[in-house]
């Protein structure tokens, strides 16, 4: 059976100026396309907001932080961002984890 993956909510916001943001937005975009596969559940924004909400699956926040700390916006200095554990009940997990396994 494989190991059962915990979830986190990464919380966080853009400090660069538009135009360090718009030379990266491509390898930003390719990058959480990559980790759709089996990291990623969802990426937006908050609003009208330089906030940013992504929800994750893990073995740990240090895992979770790891890879964000991985995306070009945040190698380049301009996210700052925190990892919370999600503490979901067994519905709601069953549910993200038939999500993410369901892929597109």
């Amino acid at each position: 059976m494989p190991e059962a993956l915990d979830w986190y909510v990464m919380t966080g916001r853009f400090t660069g100026d538009e135009h360090a943001l718009a030379a990266l937005m491509d390898e930003h975009v390719a990058y959480l396309h990559r980790l759709m596969d089996d990291s990623l559940l969802a990426a937006a924004p908050v609003g009208d907001t330089p906030g940013r909400v992504r929800i994750l699956r893990g073995r740990s926040a240090d895992e979770v932080a790891e890879l964000v700390r991985a995306d070009p916006f945040c190698r380049e200095g301009l996210l700052e961002f925190e990892v919370h554990r999600w503490p979901v009940n067994d519905r709601a997990r069953g549910r993200l984890d038939a999500a993410m396994n369901n892929g597109d």
